[in-house]
């Protein structure tokens, strides 16, 4: 192979392997807006979940221009894999990405949006991930992909960035940190492509608002799902439990419900979602019991 031809054969793998492109954004319902990067798959969150936006409550919200300069927002496909940036302001705050338990402030993060037992860490492995966060500048972005997401939540530098950290000698520089201010929200699809959705305010409880709503509204929970709570152990028989709600009563404390562990299946984790006959031996006297005391 001759020089020019090796020259094009390297352009054209180079071509095939990174494809950096511009966003098009396009509103898809009040304050909502769509872009999409490569070619998303088949299979999406909003496709499981079926939703139909609530257009007319959408409409309901004060209007609002697109909340992000477009040209700061960059998608690239890399060997199928889907890279997003997103631009992050020196004091902006971010919140969301699912269930956590030990902060809602998410700055400085690196998650992993994966389905998972909550380990005692907010890394992103948790009960109930998603890839939707909130800024305290007020818009909101969801990726709609059904994979497991990396999310560099400002915890991420760049030389080629609009505003790079200022280069330090950690031997010789006090001022020298491990975590230097990041100007983005990186985020990394294991797929070749994908939707992205941005919301807008003008405040976070709108772009919260228009997230929901995008998704159909949801509904009231059941009053006693804004109840008070009690857990039992994983272990616990039916006579326990009914003990249980026995000393809330004596005691005069207030109890809407009480959640069972996966100890009340046959076998747990993975559950069969079939009832434990040694430890409940009639389920349906054992739940009419705990409905008749108000539980």
């Amino acid at each position: 192979m001759n020089n020019k031809k090796w020259i094009v054969a390297v352009f054209m793998f180079a071509c095939a392997v990174v494809q950096a492109q511009t966003i098009t954004w396009n509103e898809v319902a009040p304050g909502v807006w769509k872009g999409i990067v490569g070619k998303p798959e088949a299979y999406d969150l909003l496709k499981a979940a079926g939703a139909k936006p609530d257009i007319t409550a959408l409409g309901r919200i004060v209007k609002a221009s697109f909340p992000l300069l477009k040209e700061d927002i960059a998608g690239k496909v890399t060997d199928g894999k889907t890279s997003l940036r997103f631009p992050l302001d020196k004091e902006e705050q971010l919140y969301g990405f699912g269930l956590n338990f030990q902060t809602v402030h998410q700055r400085g993060k690196i998650l992993e949006l994966h389905v998972d037992h909550y380990g005692g860490k907010d890394n992103g492995r948790t009960h109930a991930p998603t890839p939707f966060y909130v800024s305290s500048k007020g818009y909101g972005v969801f990726v709609n992909a059904a994979r497991y997401i990396k999310v560099y939540a400002g915890s991420g530098v760049r030389k080629d960035s609009k505003h790079p950290p200022v280069s330090k000698d950690r031997n010789t520089d006090k001022s020298w940190s491990s975590r230097p201010y990041s100007d983005a929200v990186e985020m990394l699809v294991p797929a070749g492509g994908v939707e992205v959705y941005v919301f807008a305010g003008p405040t976070p409880m709108d772009a919260v608002k228009r997230f929901n709503l995008f998704n159909g509204g949801g509904v009231l929970p059941p009053r006693w799902g804004l109840g008070f709570t009690q857990r039992v152990k994983s272990l616990y028989t039916a006579d326990e439990v009914v003990k249980e709600a026995d000393a809330f009563e004596e005691k005069g404390f207030p109890l809407d419900f009480i959640g069972l562990e996966p100890g009340w299946q046959s076998k747990a984790y993975p559950g069969t979602f079939a009832w434990d006959t040694k430890r409940y031996p009639v389920p349906k006297q054992f739940v009419q019991q705990m409905l008749d005391k108000g539980i």
